[in-house]
Order: structure tokens, then sequence, then C-alpha cells
């Protein structure tokens, strides 16, 4: 028992107590531009994504059946997919955070709790 109580005083409890203060705010309204970048930079992420798993299946594609226009077309998804799905996921972000903007203006914004630390 002693030293179960040791160990509980020596490793349990010996950083001193953090206090949370929450707050609760409201997103207003958001840059358009800023919006738009960052799904144009998920967009280039996840056309990259679709672009290396299209030309695997281009390749095995144009492999198997001796199609070597498939194997081209495939390795060139990899360049293609991420620039038309970053520009059409700008296009898609600049919309969404202008409606965003008039959404919020007329029935309010998302609410969030912020946490703030005190250490």
């Amino acid at each position: 028992m002693k030293l179960r109580s040791r160990f509980k005083r020596l490793f349990i409890n010996t950083r001193p107590p953090v206090h949370k203060v929450s707050i609760m705010s409201v997103i207003k309204s958001v840059e358009i531009m800023s919006w738009a970048k960052i799904h144009a930079l998920f967009g280039i992420v996840f056309g990259l994504i679709y672009g290396v798993l299209f030309a695997i299946l281009g390749t095995a594609i144009g492999a198997s059946f001796n199609m070597p226009g498939a194997t081209t077309l495939g390795l060139l998804s990899i360049i293609v997919f991420p620039i038309i799905f970053g520009i059409m996921a700008f296009i898609c972000g600049a919309i969404m955070a202008f409606l965003y903007n008039i959404f919020a203006s007329k029935i309010g914004g998302i609410e969030i709790e912020l946490v703030e630390k005190k250490v």
C-alpha cells in the first residue's frame, strides 16, 4: 500500500491544474479569397490522389489490352487532374464563401466554442 501511495504522489497530479476559459463565438463572415484558396489546395490534393489512381488503372488497362493510348492517358491524368480539380474547387469555394456570407448575415453564423488555456 505504501508503494502505491508514493507512486500516486510522485506521478499523478504532478502538473499544476490548467484552468480553461470557454468563450462562445460566432463566425459572421469569411473572406472569399481565403476560403477559395483553401478549397483549391484540397482540390489539388484530391486531384493528385485521383490522378495517381487513374494512372494506375490506365496503365493496367493499357498493358492488359495492348492499348498504349490508355497508358498515356493514365499517366497524363497525374498532371491534368490536380489542375482541373484545383480550378473547380477554387470556384466552388468562392461560391460557398459568398453564399455563407449571405446566409450568415440573414440567419446567423456558425457558433463555435473557443477554449483559452491559462497555465
